[in-house]
């Protein structure tokens, strides 16, 4: 079966296209094929799916999209994920409209693609609303963190520090991770402000570790700082893979927009 190899700012996925075809991929073969030293190496793995036809949802979608994180779990969104699979599905020939509805566990998100040379340059995807945003305070280990949960589709945990780049991201972002405030357990977001328009984020992923960018926690991190009054509307937030736009309207849904990348398209067997 041949897959693809892409990214969004470095978090990579292997991208299957199961419109026509069934794909079994237990935990084991997701595990396997995610493994950097003896796998393909990802952070993750996309099924681009058609959408199930006993959906009763009012809105017409044109793909479903299923998502696992390295581990084996599955996660309900991922806005770098959603990006390749916008790429993939125009550049692959599975549809040639601009403007996608893409049917997720985190809802239905749309996908607005900006096309140049028949090729997909950058996606603008609407995330939706942030859900149950509130302030709390966690304790793990030696520190008590004041921190914004949320929920963009996933589960976000953002914490303020005053910089990022130094803060020990492998050391908190697990145990807050697995924290008993979060039963399903939640990204973790560490993000200095830099000014009104402008943020530095690193990102642990449930399920994965840390990752080049997170496009879900950009898009919760503006949504804290706008919640904290930090932030204006149109915010750029730096990852270590590059840079994401996070756009708010005056209703409160956010978009993001940021680019995707085919690494390789090549036949496997697993």
């Amino acid at each position: 079966m041949k897959i693809a190899l892409m990214h969004g700012l470095g978090n990579e996925y292997i991208v299957f296209d199961c419109t026509k075809t069934h794909v079994s991929l237990p935990v084991p073969i997701i595990k396997k094929l995610c493994n950097r030293k003896t796998g393909i190496g990802a952070d993750g793995i996309i099924l681009i799916l058609p959408v199930q036809k006993f959906n009763s949802s009012p809105v017409y979608c044109d793909f479903r999209m299923k998502i696992f994180n390295s581990d084996g779990s599955e996660a309900e969104m991922c806005g770098n994920g959603i990006r390749c699979l916008g790429k993939y599905a125009y550049e692959h020939g599975l549809t040639r409209k601009k403007i996608l509805k893409i049917e997720t566990l985190g809802g239905v998100k749309t996908l607005d693609l900006d096309i140049k040379d028949n090729k997909v340059k950058n996606i603008r995807v609407e995330m939706g609303k942030p859900e149950g945003i509130a302030e709390c305070s966690i304790q793990v280990a030696d520190k008590k963190f004041k921190a914004i949960k949320l929920s963009m589709g996933n589960p976000h945990c953002v914490i303020f520090v005053p910089d990022a780049s130094k803060f020990p991201v492998e050391c908190y972002g697990p145990l807050i991770e697995k924290h008993r405030m979060f039963p399903m357990r939640t990204n973790v977001e560490f993000v200095r402000i830099v000014n009104k328009t402008t943020i530095k984020q690193r990102t642990w992923e449930r399920g994965v570790g840390e990752t080049t960018a997170c496009g879900t926690g950009a898009t919760a991190s503006v949504a804290a700082g706008i919640f904290k009054k930090h932030l204006n509307r149109k915010v750029n937030v730096h990852l270590k893979g590059g840079k994401l736009l996070i756009e708010a309207s005056p209703d409160g849904t956010l978009c993001m927009t940021g680019p995707a990348k085919e690494l390789f398209y090549k036949s496997v067997s697993f």
